[in-house]
C-alpha cells in the first residue's frame, strides 16, 4: 500500500524535475510518476518476499530442534511464533502473492536487485587493481 505521504514526495519530486528541466512535458511528467509508482510496488513486495523468507526461517529451527537427540531446554521451549503469525500465514497463502513470487520476471528483478551493487563493489576493485 502506497501511503499519502509517498504520493506527495514523489509528487515534489517530479514537480522540481519539470521545474529543473524544461524541456520535460507533462506526458512524460505523468509516465515518470506512473514507473515511480510501479517501483514502489515493487519495493513493497521485495519487502513481503524478505518478511515470509525470514519468518519461514523460523519454522526451519523448529523442525531442526524437534529432531534433535539431546535437545536443550531452549530447543524444548522453542516456538515457532514468526511462522505461525496469522498475517505471515495468510500472505503465503495468498494465491496472487505467491504467483508473483514465483514469477521469473520478478525472480530476475531480485536477482538484479541483490547482485546488482555486488558486482558494480567487485568491478571497481578489479579496477582499483589493474
Amino acid at each position: 500500500m502506497l501511503s499519502r505521504r509517498s504520493v506527495r514526495i514523489k509528487v515534489m519530486q517530479l514537480l522540481y524535475s519539470i521545474n529543473r528541466d524544461e524541456e520535460m512535458t507533462k506526458d512524460q511528467l505523468v509516465k515518470e510518476y506512473w514507473k515511480r509508482i510501479e517501483e514502489t510496488y515493487q519495493i513493497l513486495l521485495f519487502n513481503l518476499y524478505l518478511i515470509e523468507n525470514i519468518c519461514k526461517v523460523s519454522a526451519e529451527d523448529f523442525e531442526k530442534r524437534k529432531s534433535k537427540h539431546l535437545p536443550t531446554e531452549q530447543d524444548k521451549n522453542f516456538t515457532p511464533f514468526l511462522w505461525t503469525n496469522e498475517v505471515i500465514t495468510f500472505l503465503a497463502k495468498t494465491v496472487n502473492y505467491t504467483k508473483c513470487m514465483k514469477s521469473p520476471d520478478f525472480s530476475k528483478r531480485l536477482i538484479r536487485t541483490i547482485s546488482g551493487p555486488y558486482i558494480l563493489n567487485f568491478q571497481n576493485r578489479m579496477l582499483i587493481f589493474h
